[in-house]
């Protein structure tokens, strides 16, 4: 029977047959095209061509095209399943199901496949099931494939891929920051002039808004305090945080509403800001600005720098918070204006010296001290604890890969059989199936060849011989952490081998660096870590550094002196006793000023203050709106000392006393 059919004839059926073999495999494992891939990205220049004709940023190249860079690297999107990072020096094609790397190194996030295998030749599919894989030319015009997580296969049977869902979308699988409910216990003490102080408590919420690919922010942060006597407060605050791949950097802007309650008035503020960090170092600017005319509220303005000390995590660092501000209004007492009665008080310098310790994603600590004309010296802390919904503060759709680790599974598996020695074929040559991407849409004219020449297949050769006519089910996994050579045939040369730790981080660097975070760059870096690579760099450019701090308000990074945990309120005054007041009115009726000694007759009381200059040598007013407010209730009794070792006082002792607002 053999007999009755040419060998060419025979081949060129039996191709028939393997192609809609493979075609009616390939409608469950190829559902969606790669026919599209748009530049998203340009770095380096832009030395980056379709079809020798210079691209840019949104141009789209089409089955049948050629990519290529120059000194550039460019990122591409493969829609709706992949990512691409092409490197420098780099040439691809795309196919119709995946793609030919003629030169350089492409790395691939997602489902996306590789042909490997010269033209005309036979061809090797790399396949995988959402994935993170470079693939680079070798000098011996091989390949060279290293994956970074999930696993790939490197098959030529489209029956040994992963079905691919149609509603599959690589920009869906972005790692995002959950909502968390925070919980707060600020004491603080004061130190100079003496002890006093106050323990605010206090809940917040963190929400998320919007994110945009792991690196893009939108926020809101409300929270509400109180001593539990009686003072409270509630601040809000709407920020927007964003990280710049170029440079690793990550900025952020805030704006937001503080109200403080005191017993004399409630004080409406607007609250500003903005932060810049690379490599842990940041840099900030935050200020708060009164909104009515409560007389115990001031304003504020401050610069901060915070250093990294000491790393506890690739995330996690201990900062030194560095933060000189000024605070200002008509009721600020400054330097100057203790000591001359012709000052009226406004701007006051001030201080502050933190040290934040991060000890786990929920859990930290601050201590701080500070010093300024309202407060005085004050030292204090920040116990803070965050609940996240959901169970974690990230969540993230590709952490069912985390568990490959680094000894994932490798597996090579070679199943060849031969021809029976009866048969009409053995000895002969064997041939390979066609070496190009099967069309799905070609499975219904094949299969109808096929069913034409129905008669003839009933002497039709073994699955066996099939497999030795070409289709040859050798298969080759490669999982996260190992790395594989194949020949310019897209044969497997040696054995599939596990990377070393340097390897891994150069794969790193070439690659990441300077593009947007991926969709498993998580992933990625708890595999660095556990590789003991994650440095700061790696977690920057790999964007987890991002989620950490984008997870917390720009106030509270930005190390903002007045707030939430601390109101920017004084709600003491500094009044004469009886005795001071009339000491005040015979000295000036002994300089001659008569009004101003009426004044003081007439006043109930007379304040250390600004606005009325009735006193020799320091300023004081008849008004308690415009008299100098105090957080420190100590302040008077520092001021007392002050007066009574002026030379030209011979007054009564202690001639300020306390008063509390109200």
């Amino acid at each position: 029977m053999w007999s009755l059919i040419p060998l060419g004839r025979f081949l060129k059926l039996n191709s028939l047959v393997a192609l809609a073999a493979v075609a009616s495999l390939g409608n469950a494992a190829f559902a969606l095209d790669y026919e599209r891939a748009k530049v998203t990205r340009i770095l380096d220049g832009n030395e980056v061509f379709i079809n020798d004709q210079e691209a840019s940023l949104g141009s789209t190249a089409t089955r049948g095209s050629t990519l290529r860079t120059g000194v550039s690297r460019a990122r591409l999107l493969f829609s709706p399943t992949a990512i691409g990072l092409m490197n420098r020096d780099t040439k691809i094609r795309l196919g119709e199901k995946c793609f030919r790397e003629d030169a350089g190194s492409v790395l691939v996030n997602g489902k996306l496949l590789a042909c490997l295998g010269r033209d005309g030749g036979r061809t090797k599919i790399a396949g995988s099931r959402g994935t993170t894989y470079v693939l680079s030319r070798t000098e011996d015009s091989g390949y060279s494939l290293s994956v970074l997580a999930g696993e790939v296969i490197v098959s030529d049977d489209p029956g040994d891929f992963p079905q691919i869902s149609e509603d599959y979308n690589i920009e869906d699988r972005y790692p995002k920051l959950n909502p968390s409910f925070g919980i707060n216990l600020a004491p603080y003490a004061n130190i100079y002039p003496s002890s006093g102080g106050s323990i605010l408590g206090n809940i917040s919420a963190f929400i998320p808004l919007a994110q945009k690919e792991s690196r893009a922010l939108l926020y809101s942060h409300t929270a509400a305090s109180s001593d539990f006597d009686d003072v409270w407060g509630v601040t809000t605050e709407l920020g927007y945080r964003w990280f710049n791949a170029s440079n690793r950097s990550t900025t952020g802007v805030y704006l937001g509403y503080g109200g403080y309650d005191t017993p004399s008035c409630f004080n409406n503020m607007i609250n500003t800001g903005g932060q810049w960090e690379r490599s842990r170092w940041r840099f900030g600017v935050s200020t708060g600005l009164k909104l009515n005319d409560c007389d115990s509220g001031f304003n504020f303005g401050s610069v901060n720098l915070s250093i990294p000390i000491s790393r506890l995590s690739a995330t996690r660092t201990i900062h030194l918070g560095i933060t000189p501000y000024l605070i200002w209004g008509g009721q600020i007492a400054t330097p100057g204006s203790l000591y001359e009665s012709d000052q009226e008080g406004g701007v006051s310098p001030g201080g502050a010296v933190s040290i934040t310790v991060p000890a786990s994603e929920a859990l930290s600590f601050k201590v701080y001290g500070t010093i300024d004309s309202v407060y005085g010296g004050v030292i204090g802390g920040l116990l803070s604890y965050r609940i996240p919904f959901n169970g974690s503060f990230v969540r993230d759709p590709n952490a069912d890969q985390l568990s490959a680790g680094v000894g994932g599974q490798t597996q090579t598996l070679q199943q060849m059989s031969t021809l029976p020695s009866n048969s009409p074929l053995a000895g002969k040559a064997q041939f390979p199936l066609p070496q190009q991407p099967v069309d799905v849409r070609l499975a219904s004219t094949t299969l109808a060849a096929a069913d034409a020449v129905s008669p003839l297949l009933k002497s039709w050769p073994s699955d066996s011989e099939l497999i030795t006519l070409g289709i040859n089910d050798q298969k080759t996994v490669i999982s996260q952490g190992y790395q594989a050579r194949f020949s310019a045939d897209g044969e497997l040369i040696g054995d599939v081998v596990q990377m070393k730790p340097d390897q891994i981080l150069m794969l790193l660097k070439e690659n990441l660096q300077g593009q947007d975070p991926l969709p498993e760059s998580r992933v990625i870096a708890e595999f660095a870590n556990q590789q003991g690579i994650l440095t700061t760099e790696i977690a920057e450019i790999t964007g987890i550094v991002f989620h950490e701090v984008a997870g917390l308000p720009i106030s509270q990074t930005v190390d903002a002196p007045f707030g939430i945990n601390r109101p920017p309120t004084g709600q003491y005054v500094c009044q004469a006793t009886d005795e001071a007041k009339k000491y005040a009115e015979q000295e000036l009726r002994d300089d001659g000023d008569q009004h101003s000694a009426d004044q003081v007759k007439d006043a109930d009381r007379i304040y250390l203050g600004a606005g009325d200059k009735i006193a020799n040598g320091w300023p004081a007013t008849v008004s308690t709106s415009k008299a100098y407010r105090f957080a420190n209730s100590s302040t008077c009794d520092e001021l007392n000392s002050i007066i009574e070792g002026d030379d030209s006082y011979d007054g009564p002792d202690n001639p300020l006393e306390l008063k509390k607002l109200s």
